[in-house]
């Protein structure tokens, strides 16, 4: 049996750079933002990669992913470009959070989540 996670505010935040990257790069390829069930995708592989098989935080999360990637884009004056984006991801699907992306994305949701 798995120990459920101790999602405090650095759990929340990582869970929260999880969504908004997918958003973030939906966004600026296309100009819409991700649907619910992308979003969802994204969270569970955090859950998954963290060991944690409850949908508890996720849906919670997924709801907030386009405020706080609209208020990451809002700050953030970055381009997704392919570049960027392969140095985003450890293998493709776990973000590397050596990259400087990803960490400034991840500040700005615990910035974010702090508030709220």
């Amino acid at each position: 049996m798995t120990q459920p996670l101790d999602f405090g505010l650095v759990g929340f935040a990582e869970l929260s750079t999880y969504p908004a990257v997918p958003q973030l790069q939906e966004h600026h390829a296309t100009g819409r933002w991700l649907r619910v069930e992308h979003l969802l995708k994204a969270a569970r592989c955090w859950t998954r990669s963290n060991s944690d098989d409850t949908n508890r935080p996720q849906l919670a999360l997924t709801r907030r992913a386009q405020q706080l990637a609209e208020h990451v884009a809002r700050i953030l004056e970055m381009t997704f470009d392919a570049k960027a984006i392969a140095s985003m991801f450890v293998d493709g699907v776990h973000l590397n959070f050596r990259s400087p992306a990803v960490t400034e994305i991840y500040l700005i949701c615990a910035a974010q989540l702090q508030t709220h």
